[in-house]
């Protein structure tokens, strides 16, 4: 295992365990797909970068109903939350600081 499977790898972790507490995942039988988000003012950019995290950890999920990973840009920590209070978001992977 290289170092960036293992960091990959607990990052995947990490994002399981954000995703239990700050979502309740009965509300995705809807939606069977894991949405990370990250604030940026350059989707292009951050895409390409996060839609990989989204897709592994959607695979090692599947046990919860999830099929695919999808990344969704935010412009602001208020528009993501307001995504996470709905339930379309499971996981940030930044913090309000960045936007």
């Amino acid at each position: 295992m290289t170092l960036n499977s293992r960091r990959l790898g607990n990052f995947a972790k990490f994002c399981l365990l954000t995703s239990i507490f700050l979502h309740n995942l009965g509300t995705q039988a809807d939606t069977p797909v894991f949405e990370i988000g990250k604030f940026s003012l350059d989707p292009r950019e951050q895409i390409p970068k996060i839609q990989p995290i989204a897709q592994h950890i959607a695979e090692k999920m599947q046990t919860f109903g999830y099929q695919s990973g999808a990344a969704r840009i935010f412009p602001s920590f208020e528009s993501a939350q307001q995504a996470l209070v709905k339930g379309t978001l499971d996981s940030l992977t930044t913090s309000p600081f960045e936007a």
